[in-house]
């Protein structure tokens, strides 16, 4: 999409191969990720009343179908700090590599001949302090409002090298915004209908035991809690139609679950 924006090919086409890769890495690189960040969220929804009361608000002021406009930045900025809170503290992508083509220096003088590898945690970067502050390792979303710490850089491109969720540089995620785009609409189809998820047990942020660690992190013994309707009908139990139900509780035991 980013590169049919800037024209696509010389000739103005683009090509079947180049469409299906696009199609291809959107579908493999863009399922198990934005799962991952629905699943934090919701978590953290249930752990902090006052942003999931933000939140909320937002989502009803964008309605049970909202357009692509009413999810903008600049239509949903308590929802849009929220998420890149969420995915600051709990990046779902939170080791990534890079393969030296050519032999290259890296800005620290490292010499990386052609072939290497280089490994960089992105979760470790994400609660850097030197770059983040003392509070790196705490749920504030009130930073990308405030602009605190790397949320104040001046430009996109600086502060994705400070929060490389999404990569950085020239090879920056080409879904970026449609996984923004994504867990909004997600998120809001949820609060609209009246669910919440009430979460059994919060692991304390700063515990890396509680994630399993593979291509896309997954809460090792699944983040397990309740649903509920609430507005007045607290506690009562539903299934995933919003529809009352005997059971009293449900699992979202994966990155997977979210989806759903």
């Amino acid at each position: 999409l980013a590169y049919a924006a800037r024209g696509g090919t010389s000739d103005g086409t683009l090509s079947d191969a180049f469409l299906r890769d696009a199609a291809v890495n959107f579908v493999l690189a863009g399922r198990d990720t934005t799962a991952s960040l629905i699943t934090s969220s919701l978590r953290m929804l249930d752990a902090d009343a006052e942003w999931c009361a933000r939140v909320v608000a937002e989502a009803r002021r964008a309605g049970s179908a909202p357009s692509y406009d009413a999810l903008k930045r600049d239509r949903t900025p308590d929802t849009h700090a929220f998420l890149s809170e969420v995915l600051r503290l709990f990046p779902p992508v939170s080791v990534d590599t890079k393969s030296a083509v050519r032999d290259t220096v890296l800005p620290s003088n490292v010499v990386v001949r052609a072939g290497e590898q280089v490994i960089y945690h992105v979760a470790a970067v994400c609660r850097n302090r030197d770059v983040w502050g003392a509070d790196a390792d705490r749920f504030d979303p009130s930073r990308w409002l405030e602009r605190r710490g790397a949320a104040g850089l001046p430009s996109e491109k600086e502060l994705s090298y400070a929060w490389p969720v999404f990569n950085a540089g020239p090879r920056i995620c080409l879904g970026k915004e449609m996984a923004f785009l994504e867990a909004k609409t997600a998120l809001f189809a949820v609060l609209n209908s009246g669910v919440r998820f009430r979460v059994r047990r919060h692991p304390p942020l700063d515990d890396i035991d509680a994630f399993h660690t593979s291509a896309v992190i997954s809460y090792a013994d699944g983040l397990k809690g309740d649903v509920y309707l609430a507005e007045g009908l607290e506690d009562v139990v539903v299934d995933h139609h919003g529809r009352p139900c005997s059971s009293t509780t449900t699992t979202a035991g994966s990155a997977a679950a979210a989806e759903q």
